[in-house]
């Protein structure tokens, strides 16, 4: 029996992908394991809850926000009471995540030049421009590594 280990898909996440990945920002940050400040089906349910109301994405983006705005007294239902102000106010939480977690600085830049065109008071007629090419560049790469990942993922199944 082939045992490999399966990358689950983010729209897939449950509250213990939740917990894990806070778990392993928590990590990154302050060089320390993630110690439940209570009990842990607590902690599950508050992000189940969290789970119903928001997207994916948006929560990925605010356990990150979370995490790098607080100290190492963080825990998973100070971000759950908080949640208003870690999820994200931009129209593309997905894009935004995996322009987060992407190797490739060329879209990261692209990102911070896409915000601060955004940011503007009153944007030039060029700006404009600009930022609806950034936008499709961006949004392009984005179904590139939809499709990338759809292909993997029915080419493991095949092999079953």
């Amino acid at each position: 029996m082939n045992m490999e280990k399966r990358e689950k898909n983010i729209e897939d996440y449950n509250c213990q992908d939740l917990h894990r990945i806070f778990s392993e920002e928590y990590y990154k940050k302050h060089d320390k394991e993630y110690v439940s400040t209570r009990f842990i089906g607590y902690e599950m349910k508050l992000l189940k809850g969290l789970l119903e109301t928001h997207d994916v994405f948006a929560m990925l983006c605010g356990i990150v926000a979370c995490i790098k705005r607080n100290s190492n007294t963080v825990s998973i239902p100070y971000f759950v009471a908080g949640i208003k102000f870690y999820i994200p106010d931009d129209d593309n939480p997905e894009l935004r995540w995996k322009v987060q977690t992407s190797d490739q600085p060329e879209y990261r830049t692209k990102w911070q030049e896409l915000r601060l065109l955004k940011a503007k008071w009153l944007p030039k007629a060029t700006d404009r421009t600009k930022m609806i090419q950034l936008e499709k560049d961006l949004m392009e790469w984005l179904d590139e590594k939809k499709k990338k990942t759809a292909r993997t993922s029915q080419s493991k199944k095949t092999l079953k």
